[in-house]
Formats: structure tokens, sequence, C-alpha cells
């Protein structure tokens, strides 16, 4: 997503700076650009990149597009590269990205937004987008000109004031096609065509609704698993990012989406077999990759 997203950025005329960790996924955009892949083609993007510890320009406004577990990580960035001034956004998945961010790097301007846009790595700096969604913006003054630059990249983007119903609606749909693409290590589509799946699939929806009638939230779409289909639906192609993850070997984002959901149901008196079942599955299944790669 860091690489769609800025590629299309970048693309637009707009000032962009990455910033990773990850050395050969830098060097590879620093060498050779980032090369966008759509339903049209393909094009090469070059963008500006820098790797952890390096001194980035000053920047008015910071994405945060990295892995959940990283989060701590990305706050340290944040602290060091940008100023009590400067507006933040995360489009991550799962919950309490934006608590974490702000907890750590002690800036207050740090809000999260949604997206249903989609994303896949083939390699370093090579990505293929999928442009079949929108970016949900906050209602807040101080992000009308970064949702302007979305707009300007020709991204769809929305602006609300109740984000975090959002926030659940999707939840809900990532703690069920993550989960199962990663474990069966097939495109979201494919989920349509096990029928065997739809009683867990039935079980993971009532549970998070449980969740949410305790907590009070009130979901953006009436029928969660006709909203569930058409998700499935629409990103029919698409790899989830955990099922990248897995085939990566790399830590996956379990504990922020299904685990987010089994602790605060705990908290709340509320039993999720189903969710520990497919959390413990996607962690031993993440475990066994890691050795194995």
């Amino acid at each position: 997503m860091a690489c769609f997203i800025a590629a299309r950025l970048a693309a637009a005329g707009i000032n962009i700076n990455m910033l990773d960790a990850w050395a050969e996924g830098i060097y590879t955009i620093r060498e050779n650009g980032i090369t966008l892949i759509n339903e049209t083609g393909q094009s090469v993007i070059h963008v500006k990149t820098f790797l952890s510890g390096e001194i980035i320009p000053a920047c008015d406004y910071g994405l945060v597009l990295v892995k959940t577990w990283q989060n701590e990580w990305a706050a340290q960035v944040i602290k060091e590269n940008l100023n009590q001034n400067s507006v933040i956004l995360t489009l991550q998945n799962g919950l309490g990205n934006s608590r974490i961010l702000k907890q750590v790097s002690g800036i207050n301007q740090i809000y999260s937004a949604v997206t249903t846009l989609g994303a896949t790595l083939f390699a370093p700096g090579r990505v293929r987008g999928f442009d079949n969604g929108y970016i949900q913006v906050p209602e807040e003054p101080l992000l009308y000109e970064l949702s302007s630059l979305f707009r300007q990249a020709g991204f769809n983007v929305v602006m609300d004031a109740a984000i975090e119903p959002i926030i659940w609606g999707k939840l809900l749909v990532n703690a069920v096609i993550n989960p199962l693409t990663a474990l069966l290590e097939v495109p979201n589509g494919k989920l349509l065509d096990f029928p065997e799946l739809t009683p867990i699939i039935l079980d993971l929806v009532e549970e998070t609704l449980t969740l949410c009638r305790a907590l009070n939230i009130t979901l953006p779409y009436s029928d969660p698993m006709r909203h569930l289909s058409t998700v499935i639906h629409d990103t029919a192609a698409n790899r989830s990012s955990m099922y990248q993850d897995i085939l990566r070997g790399a830590p996956t984002e379990i504990e922020q989406i299904n685990g987010e959901i089994i602790r605060l149901a705990m908290e709340h008196g509320i039993s999720t077999p189903s969710h520990k079942i497919i959390t413990g599955l996607v962690k031993t299944k993440a475990a066994k990759k890691m050795l194995e790669v």
C-alpha cells in the first residue's frame, strides 16, 4: 500500500518522501523507481526514498502504512523526523493504531482513516494497485488539504465526521477475509468457492456483531453478510495483506485484528471461540512459515 499510494501521489506531482527500515525495498526504489501495475498496463514512478536512520526533509504531513506490529518503530520515526505541528494519518488495519502512535511520538494530530483500496507487492518496488475502493478520512479541518492531495492523485476520498463506525465496519470484514485467505492461501474471491466456510464466516461475523452491540457501535451497513459478500466479490483478485505476510514468512497483523476483538470481548464478558481458533491457527501457520523461510 505504501508503494501504491506513494507512486500515485508522486505521479500527480506531489512531493513525497518514503522512509522504511527495509533496505532492499528502499534501495530498489531509489535506483529503479516504483513499477506500478494496473489494469491498463504499468508505469515507473520515481520517489525520493530514505532508509531508517537517514534524515528526511521537513514534511507537513505523515502517512503511516507500516504493519501494525511496527507501530512503536513508526512512532519513533515520527518523533525524530516530524514536529508538534505535523499532521499524521494512519491507514492501517485493526484497532488502536493512533493511540499507540500518539503515546510514543508525543504528537496529538494523529488521525485514523480507512481505505478499501488494495495492493499486491510482487517484488521490491513492484506493486499491483487496485483502484476499486476509496479512502475515508475524518471530517477534520487539519485534513482538508491532505484529502485534496489524495484527490489530486486520483483517489476517491470521502470525509466523514463519524469515523469509528467505519473503522469497525472494515474490522469486521478484515477479521473474516484476512485470516481465512491466509490460512487457505487464496485470493479473496476464492472464499466464495467453499460453501464449507459459510458456518465459520457466520460465527466470526456474529461474534463481532455481539461485541459491537456491547460497545454501542452501529456499523455503516445494515446487512453484514451481504456487505462482506460484496467486498469479497469486488476484491476477488486481491491477495489480502495477511495472505501476503504468510507467503513472505513475515509477522501478521492477526493480534491487531482478531486479537483485538478477543481482547475487547473478554473485557465485556463475551465469548469469541471462533476468533480464538482462527487467531491460534494463523499464529501457528505464521510461526511455521517463518521457520521455513
